[in-house]
């Protein structure tokens, strides 16, 4: 018999759609799985596994992280997918094609952006398909309010020709922009059912208190989940709801068990990462939030916020500053509960909000690595996959097959009926894309934080993308770029 390109030779193989769980090889042939076997494989190419869990690639539904360093840094904590589908990438052609030709080290994919389609129709921006052309682009006011019936029927039409040229559903983002019209946030709920693919939703209230709570933002997806059979997926259920978020999921739960096509995703942290000109930092809101200016970091001018007064001053000057706040104090013991609960709560997938490192308040891109030691960024883009099995090692939150599920076949089932190609991702099966991690239970973790985001994460031994070895014994070859576009079916 000859031998296939890789083996991953004498690993706990976990496959979570099947249910198996055994020692044994994985052969590699042609980009993808071809073997799974409880006797040993010939290989040109032999990983030694023996003592590591060995299982589908991670795939990241909210990466905003899209430059070659920080997707890198998401490889090294077992990612092999990241996706940007909150925000999208628009124009979506030029979101493509940029990382066609710079190469991406792990799989990526776009939403078709509504935020973007809005800033192009309604201020005229210029827009390159990045995360960071957009971010800048938010701090103006005339993309936000309402438009009449023409100029939303434009709105939906730029979206519906993005979804054309292979959307994985469309990114709606109304939290950054909540007086704009309900209507249209139906319409494009509408669209997406239609076109059988799902939305992806920052919604529009993301505070704890009443009036315009984070309950009533995730009451009006749910609402419109029912009035269009959209599959609404609610982004980062921690930060949308913070203390409330366990009333968020049994909202969400009571909701599914009426037939509703809803989805949700938690990382694990208790600090989240915007620009610092969303209007809830606004500084009339904070009393409605629980957190001050103490909580707030402007990891784009490199400092913490002062007070109420620089705070009005950044939002002003620029607003487009990228934020890290602190919505929950992660050593205290009701508030790890908290995302304990969340990340407990079932089918919840694993998704880190990362967006890049930046230095200079520009992001870090090209061939550049190590990170440069002033490179700045939420630890989350690090270390969000390795921090959840230290927790199922430590704490006990979830079992690890079922923790591998959240992190692998959930997200790919999320996107799938979107992308058809999505489903020869999670799974490890002969016939599956051979994205796969290999890592030990009782080491792996996050080693990224606050004051280091750029610590990589420890414990994963090897990382393969379509087959091709990224990370070997725990180093990073730079010198491939193995990751593949994963295209919406419209295209």
């Amino acid at each position: 018999m000859a031998g296939f390109d890789v083996v991953v030779a004498g690993g706990r193989v976990i496959d979570p759609e099947t249910g198996l769980d055994r020692i044994g090889d994985v052969g590699i042939g042609g980009g993808s799985i071809a073997a799974v076997s409880a006797s040993p494989l010939p290989g040109r190419v032999r990983l030694d596994a023996a003592g590591l869990v060995v299982a589908p690639g991670f795939i990241d539904l909210h990466s905003h992280a899209q430059t070659v360093p920080s997707l890198r840094m998401q490889a090294l904590d077992g990612v092999t997918t990241a996706l940007e589908l909150e925000a999208g990438g628009y124009p979506l052609a030029a979101a493509y094609q940029a990382a066609d030709d710079e190469g991406r080290p792990i799989n990526y994919g776009f939403a078709a952006s509504w935020i973007g389609a809005r800033l192009a129709v309604l201020e005229g921006a210029q827009l390159d398909g990045s995360f960071a052309a957009i971010a800048a682009a938010m701090g103006g006011p005339g993309w936000r309010g309402l438009v009449d019936g023409p100029t939303a029927a434009g709105i939906l039409g730029e979206v519906d020709a993005e979804l054309g040229e292979g959307g994985l559903g469309i990114g709606l983002m109304p939290g950054y922009a909540p007086e704009s019209n309900r209507e249209e946030y139906l319409a494009m709920a509408a669209l997406a059912a239609g076109r059988g693919v799902p939305t992806y939703s920052h919604v529009r209230h993301g505070h704890a208190r009443e009036p315009g709570s984070c309950v009533e933002g995730v009451g009006e997806l749910v609402q419109v989940a029912a009035m269009t059979g959209a599959h609404m997926h609610l982004c980062h259920v921690n930060s949308t709801g913070w203390r409330r978020a366990p009333e968020l999921l049994e909202l969400l739960g009571r909701a599914k068990g009426f037939g509703l096509r809803l989805s949700t995703e938690m990382y694990p942290w208790g600090a989240a990462s915007t620009v610092m000109g969303a209007p809830f930092l606004d500084p009339a809101n904070l009393d409605h939030t629980g957190i001050g200016p103490q909580d707030m970091f402007d990891a784009t001018r490199g400092r913490r916020v002062r007070d109420l007064e620089d705070l009005a001053a950044i939002r002003r000057e620029t607003p487009g500053d990228i934020g890290v706040f602190h919505f929950l104090d992660e050593t205290a013991g009701d508030d790890l509960a908290v995302l304990d609960n969340v990340l407990a709560h079932p089918d919840v997938a694993v998704a880190t909000d990362a967006i890049p490192y930046l230095r200079e308040g520009r992001p870090v891109q090209g061939e550049v690595w190590p990170l440069p030691g002033d490179a700045l960024a939420h630890p989350r883009l690090a270390g969000t996959f390795c921090r959840v099995l230290r927790q199922v090692r430590e704490r006990r939150v979830l079992t690890l097959p079922e923790a591998i599920r959240r992190m692998t076949l959930v997200p790919a089932q999320v996107v799938e009926a979107a992308a058809p190609d999505a489903r020869r991702k999670g799974r490890l099966q002969p016939g599956r894309d051979a994205d796969l991690v290999a890592f030990d239970p009782d080491t792996v973790t996050e080693a990224a934080t606050y004051d280091d985001p750029r610590a990589p994460s420890r414990g994963m031994r090897h990382v393969l993308v379509g087959g091709v070895p990224l990370v070997r014994d725990g180093r990073l070859d730079t010198t491939v770029l193995p990751g593949r576009p994963l295209r919406g079916h419209g295209r």
